[in-house]
């Protein structure tokens, strides 16, 4: 009832000396040791739970006499997270989080204490897999407001996952909900107020027992998952790998730790924790490295590097070649490179002109993977991945914005999914020809998404100044983007896409070629080949486009270069009229005169 009671109690009467609400939650609270029957189950979760509603209250209070009362409701043997019930215990770890949350400050007197309570459960959290009645949504967080939780070892089958599974599987595997105990440390220690010495003794006491842990279970993992790949023809439970599952749960532990140390702390004012946490990344980036094809690991490694991106900046760049290196592998699946464009798109975003190196390493084996992904036979329009009744309307998706290309990619999903029931009810009788079916309009659904997502990426490439890397590219890497484009640009059932494409090819082309940063040298042999290259993409981007095109030029990327006006419109003018020579010697002279009037200024600059 008291619970119920603070569901729409206003905010007066929760404070000090103005009602009886708030003055009998501090006395049940405070008094919550002694509480008639207070290790029953419903008993201890409906404590906990109104402990996390009044928090507030407690911390309102002059003294806060209530902390003990309430640390006890969590923290005592037989009770909270150590509650014989499994799913009090789970539900526990997910409200001690909250808590910490609300009472963070008031807490810091207690840390010491707090973590000596909570070494054990800990230890079992990263070490003891949740029994078969603590699964998703059953127990913890997924049943009032938390994630849905519990990833056990029987979902590791190998880390692979069958083709009718695939559709249904989240990117990211689900966690255990016992894993916000993690999260409240963290909360805990990463506080500014207390002492650099006993942060780093305390940080260091949890994380290398879960890089130990990682380290020691990455040889019988791959193992495991090597047999699993035999197993999973036959009996599935002997593809159940328990090494596999410590390093998704000790690289998940590692992460909710992390949530608590403020970026700031670990760049600036106490590097020595960044430091602790970079060595954790180097020892996850083993992960990938030993088990490519785990799905469950991959997705928990990229989560894993994007939280460590959050916390230590720029301090991840060194390890990001690597890391990549490793995530696109000569095996990698459509899906596989999917995330892989997805983390380097966010990390443009994140880092721009200063992941240039990266993204000049990284283009030719992704453009070169995605073409072998999609293969020769590809139809660039979209066509094969979304079904001609969720073919968005031109005139919608054009005047719909952001809106309405989302709208129209969920119409597509349903509608695929609606096809491949049918063709499975279809094909029911007909010895696994529905089956088959199904497996070809999977299959050609993660090429389609594969395909936005290589757009994306490129997208990211031109909108954060990193058309640079093209320039660095070999030339048959060139070809093949400027292929994608053009071919996306004049023919994507999409309109949102053929928009994309054709703002990048004009991005990528002349903004690349004209900005005097990149320093080409208009009278080499390689440029004059290069501008031969570019006028030919120009011209066949206005053949496949028309107007639209060269009205994205005039109003959009040559104004970004403060050309003049005139040869702004000359080359408007080269790329509508002339042949592809022509426009080539309009742009080797616009060049000419880019370097010109960069020299001009670095001299003047020189001169004061």
């Amino acid at each position: 009832m008291l619970y119920e009671l603070g569901e729409g109690a206003p905010e007066d009467a929760l404070k000090p000396g103005t009602g009886g609400l708030g003055q009998l939650a501090l006395v049940l609270l405070g008094s919550a040791g002694a509480l008639p029957r207070g290790r029953h189950r419903l008993v201890a979760l409906a404590a906990m739970e109104a402990a996390v509603r009044y928090a507030r209250v407690v911390q309102q209070q002059a003294q806060q006499p209530a902390i003990p009362g309430v640390l006890s409701l969590f923290l005592e043997p037989g009770r909270g997270l150590g509650h014989p019930s499994v799913d009090v215990g789970t539900r526990a770890c997910y409200l001690f989080s909250r808590l910490v949350k609300l009472l963070r400050s008031n807490l810091r007197p207690y840390a010491g204490d707090i973590l000596s309570s909570l070494q054990p459960h800990l230890v079992a959290v990263a070490t003891v897999p949740p029994p078969a009645a603590a699964q998703p949504g059953q127990s913890g967080g997924g049943a009032a407001g938390g994630p849905a939780a519990a990833s056990s070892p029987a979902a590791l089958v190998g880390g692979r996952e069958s083709s009718s599974a695939k559709q249904l599987a989240p990117s990211t595997s689900p966690v255990d909900d016992r894993l916000y105990v993690f999260e409240a440390v963290g909360l805990l220690l990463g506080q500014e107020d207390i002492p650099l010495e006993q942060q780093q003794a305390a940080l260091s006491g949890l994380l290398q027992p879960l890089m130990r842990q990682i380290e020691g279970n990455l040889r019988p993992a791959a193992a495991g998952a090597a047999a699993g790949v035999v197993a999973v023809a036959g009996d599935a439970a002997a593809a159940r790998a328990p090494p596999a599952w410590l390093i998704l749960q000790a690289l998940e532990a590692i992460a909710r730790l992390n949530k608590g140390f403020k970026a700031d702390m670990c760049t600036r004012t106490r590097p020595q924790l960044g430091q602790m946490f970079l060595s954790c990344l180097e020892t996850a980036i083993q992960v990938p490295k030993a088990l490519p094809g785990h799905k469950q690991l991959r997705a928990r490694f990229i989560a894993f590097v994007h939280r460590m991106v959050e916390s230590l900046l720029a301090g991840v760049l060194p390890y990001l070649p690597m890391a990549l290196q490793v995530l696109m592998h000569t095996q990698a699946d459509a899906q596989d490179t999917i995330d892989v464009l997805s983390l380097m798109t966010q990390l443009m975003t994140r880092f721009k002109d200063a992941m240039l190196p990266l993204v000049e390493a990284m283009l030719p084996p992704v453009a070169a993977r995605v073409a072998a992904l999609l293969g020769p036979d590809w139809d660039w329009s979209g066509r094969q991945a979304s079904p001609p009744s969720a073919a968005p309307a031109p005139a919608q998706a054009a005047g719909g914005g952001a809106a309405a290309a989302a709208a129209a990619a969920g119409a597509q999903r349903a509608a695929a999914g609606q096809q491949q029931q049918q063709q499975e009810q279809g094909g029911g009788g007909g010895g696994g020809s529905g089956a088959e079916v199904v497996a070809t309009l999977e299959e050609a659904r993660e090429k389609g998404e594969l395909q936005r997502a290589y757009y994306s990426f490129l997208h990211g490439l031109a909108h954060h100044g990193l058309a640079a890397a093209l320039l660095q590219a070999p030339a048959s890497v060139l070809d093949s983007v400027l292929a994608s484009l053009t071919q996306g640009a004049a023919s994507h059932v999409d309109p949102t896409v053929r928009r994309t494409c054709l703002q990048l090819g004009g991005e990528a082309c002349v903004l690349g070629l004209l900005r005097a940063s990149q320093g080409l040298d208009a009278r080499d042999a390689a440029t004059a080949a290069f501008v031969g290259e570019v006028a030919a993409a120009l011209k066949l981007l206005y053949e496949k486009c028309g107007d639209e095109f060269a009205a994205h030029l005039c109003g959009r990327v040559l104004p970004s270069l403060g050309l003049p006006q005139e040869v702004q419109q000359q080359l408007v003018h080269h790329v509508r009229e002339s042949d592809p020579k022509q426009l080539k010697d309009c742009l080797r002279n616009v060049l000419l005169q880019t370097n010109a009037a960069a020299a001009a200024a670095a001299g003047a600059g020189a001169g004061r």
